[in-house]
């Protein structure tokens, strides 16, 4: 092509002696944050500018750049009630999609919402406004395949070459409010969310877990943890461990090769077999029970039929004997040495009708407690005594109150606390009743709000055997 010498384009100054629209050279334009504008005049119209600022192209919809306060503003001829909107790509090898609302005011600066972004690495990062309705999908594809039934087209693929990572590593990962609802392994194992029984495939309807029922041979090869009532009809192996933490649980057969905790409690109905430990808080076996390992209870023990093998032991914490010995009516007294040794103690005295035991205690002033107590009273548990408390005494003023409280192991008395006040201000008598057993020690403890006048107090305490 001829050279037909210089021309220009119609946004510059156009000499008279040009007519043409082509311009065979590029266009430089060297200065400070370099811009094409696009001030289009149609109906509709909306400014536009293509500007290079500080290492970044912008793409820019109805603003521009300031030099003077070098801030993105929506001056003249642009339309501050609009929003404005940008593409910024930079020589980091960043892209970057915004959105600016509407400043309102002209030359206030815009504030930038990045909603996608590219980084350098090529990873995509996007991050929609707030939704406040329902709308469009944060992330869809529409796509319409009509590729014929025998081609095999894919919607969505993610293709991961896993030369080196850690196990944990996620090809999927959802986050609520800080919270993983929702997340795939490398191994395409689902280590995080939930699929709803009723969503698989071929599943009753409804799905129910709550009573199951196992009628052959069950294998779990690690812990089973049950908050409540587990019924086996058949054989239960367990390779690592059983843990009840709820109601106590039926089984007809257990076998627990390592060990079994039972904090809810255990009814066998038919038999037992342990042949590594248990450990339970209350054990009960009505059957015959079958020890290979050790036993430990913390708690009450019950064992009906109870088969040792050489060199096995049943030990119980404290000072529970295996076999507990008890007197009903106190008329032994029972001494446990060690779990399976016992001193039996019957009393030598017994009273006769109407024997009388006493004993008396003076108190002089100013004294506002004591004590009175009978020795050991003869017989047995099933003998019994009325005790009578009485005594006189002389306050300082009529306000004063004696307070009389009974005491001793197997000693009653009805009235304990009782008071006495001497309206008189004068020596009284006071009286105090009670009923023991043998082998009792009845006790009587006063005390006074003021402290004792003038003459001592004379406390008797008698026991009368009935």
């Amino acid at each position: 092509m001829a050279n037909l010498g210089p021309v220009y384009y119609p946004f510059s100054i156009v000499p008279s002696t040009s007519n043409a629209n082509v311009y065979p050279y590029d266009i430089v334009i060297n200065t400070v944050y370099p811009g094409l504008i696009f001030d289009a005049s149609e109906a509709g119209a909306t400014y536009a500018v293509i500007r290079e600022v500080v290492g970044c192209l912008w793409f820019v919809v109805n603003a521009d750049f300031d030099e003077t306060t070098l801030e993105w503003t929506q001056e003249d001829p642009t339309n501050p009630n609009i929003p404005a909107y940008a593409m910024e790509m930079c020589q980091a090898g960043t892209w970057n999609w915004k959105y600016g609302p509407p400043t309102l005011i002209p030359g206030t600066p815009i504030v930038w919402q990045e909603f996608f972004e590219i980084d350098a690495n090529g990873s995509v990062i996007s991050t929609p406004p707030v939704v406040l309705a329902s709308g469009d999908p944060s992330q869809q594809v529409n796509l319409t395949w009509d590729a014929g039934s025998a081609t095999v087209v894919v919607a969505r693929q993610i293709d991961v070459t896993n030369t080196s990572s850690s196990v944990n590593s996620l090809l999927d990962n959802f986050i609520v409010n800080t919270v993983q609802v929702w997340a795939v392994n490398e191994e395409g194992v689902l280590v995080a969310g939930d699929i709803p029984y009723a969503r698989i495939t071929g599943a009753p309807i409804p799905p129910s877990f709550n009573n199951p029922t196992f009628t052959g041979t069950s294998t779990f090869t690690g812990p089973v943890v049950m908050d409540s009532t587990l019924s086996v009809a058949g054989a239960v192996t367990m390779t690592d461990g059983l843990s009840v933490t709820g109601a106590p649980t039926d089984l007809f057969q257990l076998n627990v090769s390592t060990g079994a905790t039972i904090s809810g409690g255990l009814t066998v109905p038919n038999g037992e077999t342990v042949t590594g430990g248990l450990t339970t808080d209350s054990l009960g076996v009505t059957g015959n029970t079958s020890i290979g390992g050790s036993l430990g209870v913390n708690g009450n023990t019950q064992l009906a039929n109870v088969t040792l093998n050489a060199g096995d032991s049943i030990t119980v914490n404290g000072t529970t004997p295996v076999v507990t010995l008890t007197s009903p009516d106190n008329s032994i007294a029972i001494v446990q040495d060690t779990p399976s040794s016992y001193q039996l103690e019957v009393s030598s005295t017994h009273p006769h009708m109407g024997a009388t035991y006493a004993t008396a205690v003076n108190f002089s002033p100013p004294a506002t407690t004591g004590s009175i107590t009978l020795p050991a009273l003869p017989g047995l548990a099933s003998d019994n005594f009325l005790i009578i408390c009485s005594g006189s005494l002389q306050f300082l003023d009529s306000s004063k109150t004696l307070t009389l409280t009974g005491t001793g192991a197997g000693v009653t008395w009805p009235n304990s606390p009782q008071q006495y006040q001497n309206g008189a201000a004068a020596n009284f008598p006071f009286t105090f009743y009670g009923t023991a057993i043998g082998g009792s020690s009845p006790s009587v403890t006063w005390t006074c709000n003021d402290q004792l006048a003038f003459t001592p107090m004379t406390m008797v305490m008698v026991a009368y055997f009935q």
